[in-house]
């Protein structure tokens, strides 16, 4: 499971809120705990079984974790080994609030769902106030493709599950029109993609 502290769970606080990831065993005790953070406020928003029985964790910064802080809020990623010990961690973001809502490894890939109130991939403007990312890294945490769709309204990428196949199924919600007329005041969005698709 993961979470935030403001204390210290397994090691001391780096600043404001830590992000966390525990590994219970079956009969509920802890296999191990791992606390991290930068000076300023971190968190999880979810996790996924990484390479080697590692543990993946998405999440948002507001300080400097993995790469100096770009705005507002940052999308970051870490890997954990499957002893808890960090094998890598990834930052990226705009001007504005980024958000990194789920991770998974499909095949040589990771990919994260998520959200950017600015131009993550770097091409362009933003599509409306809050656009819809798949981020695509490597096994090694390198960037390899930014995706960003939208409307022009608030759209965001929060669910992703992977296929038998290693297709990316993700899901999440627009206030705009994305593929038809609104229903209402939030609509779901659902999709399947592979990388580059």
């Amino acid at each position: 499971m993961t979470g935030y502290s403001e204390g210290d769970l397994d090691g001391p606080n780096a600043g404001d809120k830590d992000l966390f990831a525990v590994r219970l065993r079956p009969d509920g005790s802890v296999a191990w705990a791992t606390q991290l953070g930068s000076a300023a406020l971190d968190w999880t928003q979810g996790a996924g079984t990484g390479p080697d029985g590692g543990m993946l964790v998405a999440g948002s910064t507001e300080g400097s974790f993995a790469a100096d802080h770009a705005g507002e809020r940052d999308m970051l990623v870490v890997l954990l080994d499957a002893d808890g010990d960090e094998r890598w961690r990834w930052q990226a973001g705009t001007e504005g609030m980024d958000t990194a809502f789920e991770v998974r490894q499909t095949g040589e890939f990771i990919v994260v769902t998520g959200s950017t109130a600015g131009s993550l991939g770097g091409e362009g403007s933003a599509l409306g106030d809050r656009d819809a990312v798949l981020v695509w890294l490597d096994l090694d945490g390198n960037l390899v493709e930014v995706e960003q769709f939208g409307t022009g309204a608030v759209d965001d990428a929060t669910g992703l599950d992977v296929a038998a196949d290693g297709t990316v199924v993700w899901s999440g919600y627009t206030f705009g029109s994305f593929e038809a007329d609104p229903a209402g005041q939030a609509d779901l969005i659902l999709g399947l993609q592979a990388m580059g698709g």
